[in-house]
């Protein structure tokens, strides 16, 4: 599901990837039943009640002693930040982290989930075969897709996640099937299980009956795809899901426009055609980020080790920033991307460093996309051509942090050599992007606790090459884990 303006669809059709375009996705959804509009809009009021139910709901939940949303400072637009309270013992559990907001996510609708379980045995059918009564969505000739999913696949061995409510985050009116063991699948290929050929087919097998599945994956289809290089880099043996996406992967890349808008950004604030550093320095996690924004000039060593799994990132990221410019001598600017609530301390360390920075801001992000469109060429406030002076249509998506961070992305993977973050995974899209660009990986570098990474950052390479000796050495996944 994607939008032909923010993505190059194109380079998929090429290589014989079915996709479903966005704007395709909601067509399908009018032309359900009740004519057309009608089964959007029916889904669109009831995803809006379940929305407005949920929110009720928080709002009457009492504020957990050790948590509440951090929200003073927090600008228009921005997600906001959780502030947790982390003892020394929870420092170095990023999983058991990870895991408790997953449960906590989960929560929401967890009775929605559990009354539609209890429903679904009572009824004792699947949902397509009612579905298959109804006459909508099935068989050939159907009057079309009413959004209703038929089967929901999970690739984790843990609860399901509010399945509704993340549909209803997409606003496009998708409604899950009702639970139960036929509409609500566990994938017999993941990670954990891992991808040969039989399970594959296994998979192929399960979905066979089914013509309208959501599949629900973070990072769980191939190893660790999120971050750095993701499996670009490996030797993927057998498994058939991480070979997959080490060579589909690349196919999938930002359009045109967005690369016309970076394109615009370096042309004026730092030199078209000149070599630039990147850097994306983002702690982790949530509650480090907060840490970051105290207005104390200097943060406390054990607050860092208790909060913050990237501590190591504080005392290194000017270290390694000036190495890399002392390599590339020639290099016209540094452009920086990191949260927006901590750059006023990310640029004072880098400044102290001798550093001055580069960055988009929204004022003048909104100002390029007015004068990209206008054919104006002066934006950003400085001289140097523009990729293009053509006036271009107005942009359909609404400019946001989100297409910001696309556009970041973009000038990121343009530029000469690029210092990131290995636990984001905006560093891991740039990272593999530059890679699908044909970029070397010796180009590329991120920031590490490892002894030999306290000057010169680690290269790209070095995480690969040691996480294999670590496979080698223990022979499970677990030694390749963060």
């Amino acid at each position: 599901m994607f939008s032909d303006e923010l993505f190059d669809l194109a380079a998929l059709t090429s290589a014989g990837v079915d996709y479903v375009p966005l704007a395709q996705l909601r067509g399908l959804v009018k032309m359900g039943s009740g004519g057309p509009g009608g089964a959007q809009d029916l889904a669109g009021r009831e995803a809006n009640a379940r929305r407005s139910a949920r929110q009720q709901r928080q709002q009457q939940q009492p504020e957990h002693p050790d948590e509440a949303w951090h929200g003073s400072g927090q600008r228009q637009g921005e997600r906001p930040l959780r502030r947790r309270r982390l003892h020394r013992s929870q420092a170095g559990q990023g999983q058991g982290r990870r895991a408790q907001r997953e449960d906590e996510k989960q929560q929401e609708d967890e009775d929605q989930d559990q009354e539609g379980e209890q429903e679904q045995e009572q009824s004792g059918q699947p949902d397509e075969q009612q579905r298959g009564h109804d006459g909508v969505g099935t068989g050939a000739g159907a009057p079309g897709w009413d959004g209703r999913l038929d089967a929901v696949l999970f690739f984790r061995d843990t609860d399901f996640p509010p399945v509704q409510a993340l549909l209803d985050d997409m606003g496009v009116g998708l409604q899950a099937p009702r639970r139960g063991k036929d509409t609500w699948l566990r994938s017999p290929v993941s990670v954990s299980r891992g991808c040969s050929a039989s399970q594959v087919e296994e998979l192929r097998r399960m979905l066979r009956p089914y013509r309208f599945v959501a599949m629900l994956s973070y990072d769980d289809f191939a190893l660790q795809t999120h971050k750095l290089a993701g499996t670009l880099l490996m030797d993927c043996g057998q498994d058939l899901c991480c070979e997959a996406y080490k060579t589909r992967s690349p196919l999938f890349h930002k359009s045109e426009r967005i690369y016309q808008l970076a394109q615009d950004f370096v042309g004026k604030a730092i030199g078209k055609g000149k070599p630039f550093i990147a850097a994306h320095i983002r702690p982790m996690p949530d509650p480090c980020v907060v840490l970051w924004q105290s207005a104390e000039e200097n943060l406390d060593p054990k607050q860092l080790t208790d909060i913050c799994r990237t501590d190591f990132m504080y005392y290194r990221f000017v270290p390694n920033l000036q190495w890399l410019m002392r390599q590339h001598p020639n290099a016209a600017a540094v452009f920086i991307m990191t949260h927006p609530t901590i750059r006023s301390r990310v640029f004072r360390m880098l400044k102290a460093g001798g550093i001055q920075p580069v960055f988009i801001g929204m004022a003048q992000f909104n100002a390029s996309v007015a004068a990209a469109e206008a054919g104006s060429s002066s934006t950003v406030g400085a001289s140097s051509g523009s990729s293009s002076s053509s006036s271009r249509a107005p942009l359909r998506t609404p400019v946001s942090n989100s297409l910001l961070a696309m556009v970041e992305e973009a000038v990121a993977a343009m530029a000469t050599v690029f210092l990131g973050t290995a636990e984001s995974s905006m560093t891991g899209m740039i990272v593999q992007e530059r890679l699908a660009r044909g970029l070397a990986p010796e180009s590329t570098f991120f920031m590490s606790p490892h002894a030999n990474c306290t000057a010169a950052p680690c290269a790209l390479r070095d995480y690969y090459t040691r996480r294999a000796e670590r496979l080698a050495k223990h022979g499970t996944l677990k030694a390749m884990q963060p």
